[in-house]
C-alpha cells in the first residue's frame, strides 16, 4: 500500500457511519488456544466475512484490551501478527486498517477454514470417530455443498481416487 493511499485510509475510517459497531471480537482463557491467536483467527474471520471492510478502522489497540480484559501488548502482538500476513496496515497514532487488496489474499480463506475445521475434526476425534468415518462424512459434506457426487467405495467408504462415472 502506497502512502498515497494512507489519507484515503484514516478519511474512510472517519466517515464511518455512526452507530456501527465493530465487530465482536471475544477472548476465552479456557479455551486452550493463545489468546493472542484467538484475536488473529477472529480479525481474519471478519475480515473473509465483509464485517471489517477493506479501508475499515479495527478498533484501537487500548479499546480492545479493555474490553478483553487482557493486556495491550497481546492485542498488539496479534494486530502485527495480521498485518504482517498482509491483510492490514497500521499508522501510528491513526490506527490499523484492512487493506484494499486484504479479500484477494488466498491464505486469507485457507487460515479462516482451518480455525473453524481444527477444533471440529479435534471433537470428532475426541468423540471416537476413526479417520476413515470422518474423512467420508467430510467427502459427502463437501459433495454436498460444491454439488459433487461421490463413489462409494469398499465398506461404504467414499473412494475419492477414482471419480469415474460408475
Amino acid at each position: 500500500m502506497s502512502s498515497a493511499t494512507r489519507p484515503a485510509l484514516v478519511a474512510a475510517a472517519r466517515r464511518r457511519p455512526y452507530g456501527r459497531p465493530y465487530a465482536k471480537i471475544t477472548a476465552d482463557r479456557r479455551h486452550g488456544e493463545a489468546i493472542n491467536q484467538q484475536i488473529v483467527d477472529q480479525i481474519k474471520r471478519h475480515i473473509a466475512t465483509g464485517a471489517y471492510r477493506p479501508g475499515e478502522r479495527l478498533p484501537s489497540v487500548t479499546e480492545l484490551a479493555r474490553d478483553l480484559g487482557v493486556d495491550e501488548n497481546t492485542v498488539h502482538k496479534a494486530y502485527k501478527r495480521v498485518t504482517q500476513d498482509g491483510l492490514t496496515r497500521g499508522f501510528v497514532g491513526e490506527g490499523t486498517f484492512v487493506v484494499d487488496d486484504a479479500l484477494s489474499k488466498p491464505k486469507l480463506y485457507e487460515d479462516v477454514a482451518d480455525a473453524v475445521l481444527s477444533p471440529a475434526i479435534a471433537s470428532a476425534k475426541a468423540l471416537g470417530c476413526a479417520r476413515a468415518q470422518l474423512k467420508s462424512t467430510f467427502d459427502r459434506l463437501l459433495g454436498e455443498y460444491f454439488g459433487q457426487k461421490k463413489r462409494v467405495g469398499a465398506h461404504g467408504i467414499r473412494d475419492n481416487r477414482d471419480e469415474r462415472p460408475q
